[in-house]
């Protein structure tokens, strides 16, 4: 059996709910030029599209919310009057609206306990994806910390491998300039050893020519001495022999310090 739907029990807040289909009904949406399908509620996502957004999908919706409002209230307005005169009553625009007034009044009532439903609905749905975004936000941010920390460690890491190899380069570096400078200081030392070596040489070959020409220059002295005494020998032997002696000894005497010091000269 069909179930009769009237204005008077349709459920305008419910998008499930039947289109007004008894006789009266019909009658009240066609004297307000209203077509009863057109009084059921349509959600948001009957005005969403793959090519029409979120925006123009809400202000599409308020529009038909907007015009729906008033479809319905003239629906009811031409209801009212249909079935007051129904009963056999004269229609009287006071008793009319008094009786329009106790109908309404209790059908605001039945839509506000719905309404309340719903919105107590709406707000554990809304609380329910509010805790899903923060649980989803909580997991991205220690998703986040954790590439955060990965990174981190990765550069200390790097770090330290780049301090171990700084250390390593310097002590190469350290190895290399000690060993430099030992070949130098070695090199050093052999120099001033060859040095210190030819000056002994050098010391040496003076001393030996110092030493020869003292002993030339006493054997000089020696043999001018002895002319010497010669000389008086010969003056006390003879004034002329004991001159010629003087002479030939004086003469003596100098080509033999002249010797001497030509030998000296050519040693140096």
């Amino acid at each position: 059996m069909k179930l009769r739907i009237s204005l008077s029990n349709f459920d305008p807040e419910d998008p499930q709910s039947r289109q007004p289909n008894t006789p009266i009904s019909r009658d009240a949406c066609k004297a307000a030029g209203v077509l009863p399908k057109d009084l059921i509620k349509k959600e948001l996502s009957d005005f969403q599209t793959a090519h029409t957004s979120l925006k123009h999908a809400q202000l599409a919706y308020k529009h038909h919310e907007n015009l729906r409002s008033q479809w319905l209230q003239s629906a009811m307005d031409a209801y009212h009057k249909l079935k007051f005169q129904s009963n056999g009553n004269d229609f009287h625009a006071e008793n009319f609206k008094e009786q329009l007034e106790k109908e309404k009044m209790e059908r605001i009532k039945n839509i506000s306990t719905k309404e309340q439903a719903q919105i107590v609905e709406t707000l554990v749905r809304e609380q329910d994806r509010r805790e899903q975004l923060q649980e989803l936000q909580k997991k991205r941010m220690e998703m986040k910390r954790i590439e955060g920390e990965k990174r981190r460690k990765h550069e200390e890491k790097i770090e330290r491998q780049r301090a171990r190899q700084k250390i390593e380069n310097t002590k190469r570096e350290q190895i290399v300039r000690d060993a430099q400078q030992r070949q130098i200081m070695q090199k050093m030392k052999a120099a001033r050893e060859k040095e210190l070596a030819s000056r002994k040489v050098i010391e040496e070959i003076n001393q030996k020519k110092k030493e020869e020409w003292e002993k030339q220059k006493k054997d000089a002295q020696e043999r001018a001495s002895l002319v010497s005494k010669q000389r008086d020998e010969w003056q006390k032997n003879s004034g002329r022999g004991a001159q010629e002696i003087s002479h030939s000894a004086q003469r003596g005497s100098a080509e033999a310090l002249r010797n001497v010091g030509e030998d000296t000269a050519g040693g140096n």
